[in-house]
């Protein structure tokens, strides 16, 4: 009994470290908020993060750069792709993506989940909503991360086109049906004003406005920050108006 008293205590022990370690993201008014302190958060993408060879040492650079989170594609052909053409998870995606979140936990750092529908042949939007809300069931544990429901998606999409504002009301809609808790954002491109992006936020119910500078400028702002093709990306809470400045 008494071996047993110890074994568990030490149990104990350890899962209540492993809770304290971890980072939880909210949203305070117009903030993002870590551990319920209202930060100023850059990220950087790592599309790549699915298919890395030497993840851990890659995530403790992030950190060491002064990055707060990263950006990553679980449906990119750069790794195991999370989504089937039917909705489904592939289980060892799924494994893998996990593997990616705890190593992430383990360095502090947020981690912005971006699905990106056009990197699976076949899927359509139906099931694209299908595959989004198993992954947000299967991530629930998960309070360090927010869901991108499709990245530019005023461009992108399943079957090669645009989602509709149906089709991402949708989504969400079953995101909050199954996690009502988790942050979501949709983002979109560049070809949109600031106040036309903060509307479609509004409009839909979405947590966060998130949209790209246009191409080809070298910055780092609030959000994600961008080096690629893609432009610089912004992330800002509801709660902020169009052309302030922004914590993200």
């Amino acid at each position: 009994m008494k071996s047993l008293f110890i074994s568990l205590a030490i149990l104990l022990s350890v899962c209540t470290s492993a809770r304290s370690q971890a980072q939880t993201l909210s949203i305070q008014g117009d903030r993002f908020a870590v551990d319920g302190t209202p930060r100023f958060l850059t990220f950087i993408s790592y599309f790549g993060a699915m298919g890395a060879g030497n993840l851990t040492a890659d995530l403790r650079l992030i950190k060491s750069k002064g990055f707060d989170g990263i950006r990553i594609w679980p449906l990119l052909f750069t790794g195991p792709q999370l989504m089937n053409a039917d909705g489904t998870l592939v289980p060892d995606a799924l494994t893998r993506l996990f593997f990616v979140l705890d190593r992430a936990r383990d360095e502090h750092l947020i981690v912005d989940v971006s699905f990106t529908g056009e990197h699976i042949k076949g899927l359509d939007a139906r099931h694209f909503r299908d595959g989004v809300v198993a992954a947000a069931v299967a991530l629930r544990g998960y309070d360090n991360i927010l869901f991108d429901i499709e990245n530019e998606s005023d461009i992108y999409g399943p079957s090669d086109r645009p989602l509709t504002t149906a089709e991402i009301a949708g989504i969400l809609a079953g995101i909050r049906a199954v996690h009502a808790g988790r942050i979501v954002t949709a983002s979109v491109s560049s070809q949109h004003t600031d106040e036309c992006t903060a509307n479609f936020t509004a409009s839909l119910g979405l947590d966060v406005t998130t949209f790209h500078d246009p191409r080809g400028v070298q910055l780092v702002r609030s959000g994600a920050g961008r080096s690629d093709d893609e432009g610089p990306e912004d992330r800002r809470p509801t709660g902020l108006p169009a052309g302030a400045d922004a914590d993200a």
